[in-house]
């Protein structure tokens, strides 16, 4: 063990605060699917401050601690997707302490976050460079340079070519990933091909396994749950949260993904059935 190295991090806080990203700091679940887990946490803790349900019992100063609790290991997941609804989320619940007159208290924790924030992004480069790299998503790429975004982007323009190619059955179940690889390698990426990599998109991955069939029953599911519970707004956060990340991740092709869609996609749909019983 070399001691002297782990001394230097210890008393350097920037070098070891990079020790604590990303999936070095969720070991046994992929950071992205974390961040899922903590924004739907994070929205009902929020929800709590304007419309109490009931249901969590916590004081309000226990409340607010939890919500910067989750928000600060949002920023350590540094998951993009992650990273942009728990933001939303954050400007979500300042509004609404200023809108219900703790003015003091929303003023305190914003800037609480926002310094917070600015030391992470001056101690830990990682940090920084994901949300730089987060800004250029969209540009432009012509080579396989390694950058997530840069290998997404590419990914997902050969996963559309070959879509358009198979635009009404696909190119079948249990071909997509052989398809995609041969993809890569007339297009020359390497790292795609090494790596096996999927379509990143749920919706191109089932339009790829069986066509436009595919796609419309997966649609039907979001407007199940949509009218799980009509009004009810945690249905419209889950579906946002979800086609928020289906929309760059093939999310029901991991075991993570399949279960965070499953559990809370029947949870919603049993409470449907339960309101309706009790109604009845």
């Amino acid at each position: 063990i070399d001691y002297q190295h782990i001394q230097n991090g210890l008393w350097n806080w920037g070098y070891g605060i990079n020790w604590f990203l990303s999936s070095r700091f969720t070991v046994f679940l992929h950071p992205s699917y974390l961040a899922m887990y903590l924004n739907f946490s994070l929205f009902l803790l929020i929800r709590e401050e304007s419309a109490p349900s009931g249901w969590i019992h916590l004081k309000t100063n226990w409340r607010r601690g939890l919500i910067l609790l989750f928000l600060t290991i949002q920023v350590l997941l540094i998951s993009k997707a992650g990273l942009f609804i728990a933001g939303l989320l954050f400007v979500w619940w300042v509004l609404m302490l200023f809108r219900n007159g703790s003015v003091r208290a929303g003023i305190a924790l914003s800037s609480m976050v926002v310094l917070a924030t600015i030391a992470l992004f001056w101690k830990a480069p990682e940090l920084s460079n994901r949300i730089v790299n987060m800004a250029g998503f969209f540009d432009e790429k012509e080579s396989d340079s390694g950058e997530s975004n840069d290998l997404r982007v590419m990914v997902w323009n050969e996963a559309l070519q070959l879509s358009r190619e198979n635009i009404v059955l696909g190119v079948g179940i249990g071909d997509v990933r052989n398809e995609l690889n041969e993809r890569y390698e007339r297009a020359e990426m390497k790292e795609a091909r090494e790596r096996n990599l999927n379509a990143h998109s749920q919706f191109i991955q089932f339009h790829l396994s069986a066509g436009l069939a595919a796609v419309f029953l997966f649609v039907m599911c979001f407007i199940e749950i949509l009218a799980s519970r009509k009004g009810m707004i945690g249905a419209v956060f889950l579906a946002v949260l979800l086609i928020s990340n289906m929309l760059v991740e093939s999310m029901l092709e991991t075991q993570a993904g399949m279960v965070f869609f499953a559990l809370f996609g029947i949870l919603f749909i049993y409470l449907s059935k339960t309101h309706q019983l009790v109604e009845s």
